[in-house]
């Protein structure tokens, strides 16, 4: 997929469309039961997705994030923690 980017298009782009759009969906939702704040949920989704990558990245291009042994539940657990913290609501 490296060498021909129309396959990753073609592959990944709409698989990255449906979690976009799941995630946007679900961040509205929660932004409308007031458990988290008002924000622009586009940009929140592609955030989410955006710290996913690295650990994505890691098993398959980059060794040097598999060296410190950081499990995918690991990842997913902290990641998941920093982003829903920083939508709480204000107090």
């Amino acid at each position: 997929m490296i060498r021909r980017p129309e396959v990753a298009d073609a592959v990944g782009g709409p698989l990255i469309a449906r979690a976009l759009d799941f995630i946007k969906t679900y961040l509205a939702h929660q932004v409308e039961l007031g458990r988290l704040r008002p924000h622009d949920v586009r940009a929140s989704a592609r955030a989410f997705i955006g710290m996913i990558l690295p650990q994505l990245g890691g098993k398959l291009f980059l060794p040097a994030l598999r060296a410190d042994g950081l499990t995918d539940e690991e990842h997913i657990t902290t990641l998941v923690d920093i982003f829903l913290h920083g939508l709480q609501p204000d107090a």
